[in-house]
Protein backbone atom coordinates (compact mmCIF):
# COMPACT_ATOMS: atom_id res chain seq x y z
CA UNK A 1 0.00 0.00 0.00
CA UNK A 2 1.24 3.50 -0.86
CA UNK A 3 -0.52 6.48 0.69
CA UNK A 4 -1.45 9.16 -1.85
CA UNK A 5 -1.97 12.87 -1.50
CA UNK A 6 -5.31 13.85 -2.95
CA UNK A 7 -6.64 17.31 -3.79
CA UNK A 8 -10.35 17.23 -4.73
CA UNK A 9 -10.92 18.37 -8.29
CA UNK A 10 -7.20 18.51 -9.08
CA UNK A 11 -6.41 14.81 -9.49
CA UNK A 12 -6.89 12.14 -12.13
CA UNK A 13 -8.92 10.06 -9.65
CA UNK A 14 -11.80 10.95 -7.35
CA UNK A 15 -15.25 9.93 -6.14
CA UNK A 16 -17.18 11.48 -9.02
CA UNK A 17 -17.56 8.08 -10.66
CA UNK A 18 -18.86 6.31 -7.54
CA UNK A 19 -22.34 4.98 -8.26
CA UNK A 20 -23.37 5.09 -4.58
CA UNK A 21 -22.76 8.85 -4.55
CA UNK A 22 -24.39 9.60 -7.90
CA UNK A 23 -27.38 11.33 -6.25
CA UNK A 24 -25.22 13.82 -4.33
CA UNK A 25 -24.38 17.33 -5.49
CA UNK A 26 -20.80 17.84 -6.63
CA UNK A 27 -19.83 19.89 -3.57
CA UNK A 28 -21.01 17.11 -1.24
CA UNK A 29 -18.94 14.54 -3.14
CA UNK A 30 -15.88 16.79 -2.92
CA UNK A 31 -16.48 17.25 0.82
CA UNK A 32 -16.37 13.47 1.26
CA UNK A 33 -13.17 13.33 -0.83
CA UNK A 34 -11.49 15.71 1.58
CA UNK A 35 -12.22 13.37 4.49
CA UNK A 36 -10.86 10.28 2.72
CA UNK A 37 -7.45 8.69 3.04
CA UNK A 38 -6.24 7.72 -0.41
CA UNK A 39 -3.94 4.78 -1.14
CA UNK A 40 -2.64 2.76 -4.08
CA UNK A 41 -2.48 -1.05 -3.83
CA UNK A 42 -0.61 -3.58 -5.91
CA UNK A 43 -2.48 -6.63 -7.19
CA UNK A 44 -2.80 -9.18 -4.37
CA UNK A 45 -2.26 -6.63 -1.59
CA UNK A 46 -4.47 -6.80 1.50
CA UNK A 47 -6.96 -3.92 1.53
CA UNK A 48 -9.10 -4.91 4.51
CA UNK A 49 -8.53 -7.43 7.30
CA UNK A 50 -11.61 -8.98 8.92
CA UNK A 51 -9.90 -8.45 12.30
CA UNK A 52 -9.65 -4.70 11.68
CA UNK A 53 -11.44 -2.42 14.15
CA UNK A 54 -11.78 0.40 11.60
CA UNK A 55 -15.28 1.20 10.37
CA UNK A 56 -14.33 3.08 7.22
CA UNK A 57 -16.25 2.90 3.96
CA UNK A 58 -14.07 2.12 0.95
CA UNK A 59 -14.57 3.71 -2.47
CA UNK A 60 -12.74 2.18 -5.45
CA UNK A 61 -11.46 4.89 -7.78
CA UNK A 62 -9.41 2.55 -9.97
CA UNK A 63 -8.92 -1.22 -10.20
CA UNK A 64 -10.81 -4.09 -8.56
CA UNK A 65 -11.14 -5.69 -5.11
CA UNK A 66 -12.16 -9.23 -4.13
CA UNK A 67 -14.03 -9.73 -0.85
CA UNK A 68 -13.86 -13.19 0.74
CA UNK A 69 -14.14 -15.20 3.95
CA UNK A 70 -11.47 -17.72 4.96
CA UNK A 71 -12.66 -21.04 6.36
CA UNK A 72 -10.41 -22.95 8.77
CA UNK A 73 -7.65 -20.48 8.00
CA UNK A 74 -7.09 -21.84 4.47
CA UNK A 75 -10.14 -22.35 2.21
CA UNK A 76 -11.61 -19.14 0.83
CA UNK A 77 -15.24 -18.40 -0.05
CA UNK A 78 -15.53 -15.34 -2.28
CA UNK A 79 -18.52 -13.10 -1.62
CA UNK A 80 -18.08 -10.46 -4.31
CA UNK A 81 -15.71 -8.62 -6.58
CA UNK A 82 -15.97 -4.85 -6.74
CA UNK A 83 -14.64 -2.58 -9.48
CA UNK A 84 -13.98 1.11 -10.09
CA UNK A 85 -17.07 3.06 -9.10
CA UNK A 86 -18.11 0.56 -6.41
CA UNK A 87 -18.03 0.93 -2.62
CA UNK A 88 -17.84 -1.59 0.23
CA UNK A 89 -17.72 -1.58 4.03
CA UNK A 90 -21.03 0.17 4.64
CA UNK A 91 -22.32 -2.45 7.10
CA UNK A 92 -19.59 -1.83 9.66
CA UNK A 93 -19.99 1.92 9.28
CA UNK A 94 -23.72 1.68 9.92
CA UNK A 95 -23.77 -0.60 12.97
CA UNK A 96 -20.25 -0.19 14.34
CA UNK A 97 -19.82 -3.95 14.35
CA UNK A 98 -16.80 -5.92 13.25
CA UNK A 99 -15.78 -6.73 9.72
CA UNK A 100 -17.34 -9.81 8.18
CA UNK A 101 -14.73 -10.52 5.48
CA UNK A 102 -11.27 -9.82 4.13
CA UNK A 103 -10.55 -7.88 0.96
CA UNK A 104 -7.58 -7.97 -1.41
CA UNK A 105 -6.82 -6.00 -4.56
CA UNK A 106 -7.60 -8.18 -7.60
CA UNK A 107 -5.65 -5.73 -9.75
CA UNK A 108 -3.62 -2.62 -9.07
CA UNK A 109 -6.09 -0.27 -7.41
CA UNK A 110 -6.60 3.23 -6.02
CA UNK A 111 -8.97 3.27 -3.05
CA UNK A 112 -10.34 5.99 -0.79
CA UNK A 113 -11.12 5.12 2.84
CA UNK A 114 -13.87 7.37 4.20
CA UNK A 115 -14.10 7.60 8.03
CA UNK A 116 -17.31 6.37 9.62
CA UNK A 117 -18.28 9.78 11.04
CA UNK A 118 -17.94 11.55 7.69
CA UNK A 119 -20.00 8.86 5.95
CA UNK A 120 -22.78 8.87 8.57
CA UNK A 121 -22.94 12.68 8.48
CA UNK A 122 -23.35 12.52 4.70
CA UNK A 123 -26.17 9.96 5.12
CA UNK A 124 -27.98 12.23 7.56
CA UNK A 125 -27.57 15.29 5.35
CA UNK A 126 -28.55 13.65 2.05
CA UNK A 127 -31.64 11.38 1.96
CA UNK A 128 -30.75 10.34 -1.61
CA UNK A 129 -27.55 8.75 -0.30
CA UNK A 130 -29.41 7.00 2.53
CA UNK A 131 -31.90 5.57 0.00
CA UNK A 132 -29.07 4.41 -2.28
CA UNK A 133 -27.41 2.59 0.63
CA UNK A 134 -30.69 0.91 1.60
CA UNK A 135 -31.27 -0.26 -1.97
CA UNK A 136 -27.73 -1.63 -2.15
CA UNK A 137 -28.18 -3.56 1.11
CA UNK A 138 -31.48 -4.99 -0.12
CA UNK A 139 -29.68 -6.18 -3.25
CA UNK A 140 -26.98 -7.84 -1.14
CA UNK A 141 -29.64 -9.66 0.91
CA UNK A 142 -31.38 -10.91 -2.24
CA UNK A 143 -28.10 -12.12 -3.76
CA UNK A 144 -27.11 -13.79 -0.50
CA UNK A 145 -30.44 -15.59 -0.26
CA UNK A 146 -30.03 -16.93 -3.79
CA UNK A 147 -26.44 -18.00 -3.21
CA UNK A 148 -27.32 -19.79 0.03
CA UNK A 149 -30.11 -21.64 -1.77
CA UNK A 150 -27.74 -22.58 -4.61
CA UNK A 151 -25.02 -23.80 -2.25
CA UNK A 152 -27.53 -25.92 -0.36
CA UNK A 153 -29.19 -27.45 -3.42
CA UNK A 154 -26.29 -27.89 -5.86
CA UNK A 155 -23.44 -30.38 -5.90
CA UNK A 156 -19.88 -29.08 -6.08
CA UNK A 157 -19.64 -29.76 -9.84
CA UNK A 158 -22.95 -27.98 -10.45
CA UNK A 159 -21.64 -24.89 -8.68
CA UNK A 160 -18.54 -24.90 -10.89
CA UNK A 161 -20.66 -25.11 -14.05
CA UNK A 162 -22.88 -22.30 -12.81
CA UNK A 163 -19.80 -20.14 -12.15
CA UNK A 164 -18.42 -20.79 -15.63
CA UNK A 165 -21.71 -19.61 -17.13
CA UNK A 166 -21.79 -16.58 -14.84
CA UNK A 167 -18.30 -15.55 -15.94
CA UNK A 168 -18.94 -16.20 -19.63
CA UNK A 169 -19.37 -13.45 -22.21
CA UNK A 170 -21.13 -13.96 -25.59
CA UNK A 171 -18.96 -15.67 -28.22
CA UNK A 172 -19.18 -13.72 -31.52
CA UNK A 173 -18.14 -16.88 -33.39
CA UNK A 174 -20.81 -19.10 -31.78
CA UNK A 175 -24.26 -17.78 -30.76
CA UNK A 176 -24.85 -20.87 -28.61
CA UNK A 177 -21.57 -20.58 -26.71
CA UNK A 178 -19.67 -18.15 -24.50
CA UNK A 179 -16.10 -17.14 -23.68
CA UNK A 180 -14.46 -16.89 -20.25
CA UNK A 181 -11.43 -14.65 -20.64
CA UNK A 182 -9.06 -14.77 -18.99
CA UNK A 183 -9.57 -18.32 -17.75
CA UNK A 184 -9.72 -18.19 -13.92
CA UNK A 185 -7.28 -20.13 -11.79
CA UNK A 186 -8.70 -23.27 -10.21
CA UNK A 187 -8.24 -21.78 -6.74
CA UNK A 188 -10.22 -18.69 -7.73
CA UNK A 189 -13.01 -20.77 -9.23
CA UNK A 190 -13.04 -22.90 -6.08
CA UNK A 191 -13.36 -19.78 -3.96
CA UNK A 192 -16.33 -18.51 -5.97
CA UNK A 193 -18.08 -21.88 -6.04
CA UNK A 194 -17.35 -22.78 -2.41
CA UNK A 195 -15.62 -26.07 -3.25
CA UNK A 196 -12.15 -27.62 -3.15
CA UNK A 197 -9.81 -27.22 -6.13
CA UNK A 198 -9.99 -30.93 -6.99
CA UNK A 199 -13.75 -30.56 -7.56
CA UNK A 200 -13.03 -27.72 -10.00
CA UNK A 201 -10.43 -29.82 -11.80
CA UNK A 202 -12.81 -32.78 -12.22
CA UNK A 203 -15.72 -30.59 -13.34
CA UNK A 204 -13.63 -28.83 -15.98
CA UNK A 205 -12.11 -32.14 -17.11
CA UNK A 206 -15.63 -33.53 -17.59
CA UNK A 207 -16.61 -30.57 -19.79
CA UNK A 208 -13.46 -30.93 -21.87
CA UNK A 209 -13.95 -34.69 -22.27
CA UNK A 210 -17.46 -34.13 -23.62
CA UNK A 211 -16.30 -31.36 -25.96
CA UNK A 212 -18.29 -28.66 -24.20
CA UNK A 213 -15.19 -26.76 -23.10
CA UNK A 214 -11.92 -26.00 -24.86
CA UNK A 215 -8.99 -23.66 -24.31
CA UNK A 216 -8.05 -20.93 -26.76
CA UNK A 217 -4.99 -19.03 -25.61
CA UNK A 218 -5.84 -17.53 -22.22
CA UNK A 219 -9.58 -18.13 -22.64
CA UNK A 220 -12.03 -20.94 -21.93
CA UNK A 221 -14.51 -21.54 -24.76
CA UNK A 222 -17.93 -22.97 -23.92
CA UNK A 223 -19.42 -24.69 -26.99
CA UNK A 224 -23.04 -24.82 -25.81
CA UNK A 225 -24.37 -22.73 -22.92
CA UNK A 226 -27.65 -24.66 -22.88
CA UNK A 227 -25.98 -28.02 -22.31
CA UNK A 228 -23.69 -26.63 -19.59
CA UNK A 229 -26.73 -25.02 -17.95
CA UNK A 230 -28.44 -28.42 -17.97
CA UNK A 231 -25.39 -29.90 -16.22
CA UNK A 232 -25.48 -27.07 -13.67
CA UNK A 233 -29.03 -28.14 -12.82
CA UNK A 234 -28.68 -31.92 -12.92
CA UNK A 235 -25.07 -33.19 -12.86
CA UNK A 236 -23.67 -35.00 -9.81
CA UNK A 237 -20.17 -36.31 -9.10
CA UNK A 238 -20.08 -39.04 -6.47
CA UNK A 239 -16.43 -38.25 -5.72
CA UNK A 240 -17.10 -34.59 -4.82
CA UNK A 241 -18.38 -35.47 -1.36
CA UNK A 242 -21.30 -33.08 -1.61
CA UNK A 243 -23.26 -34.32 -4.61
Amino acid sequence: MRELEHIPGASSFGLGGCRLLSGLPADAVMALERHCRWAAYDAGALVLDSASKLQDVYFIAEGAVRVFHRLDGRREITFAEFHAGDAFGELSALDGGGRTADAVASTAAVIAACPQDAFLNALAAHPALALAVMRKLVGIIRQSDKRIADLAAMSGAQRVYAEILRLGAPDPANPRGCVVEPAPLHRDMASWAGVETDVVARAIAHLMKTGLLTRRGAALIVADRGRVDALARTYTDSRSGDA
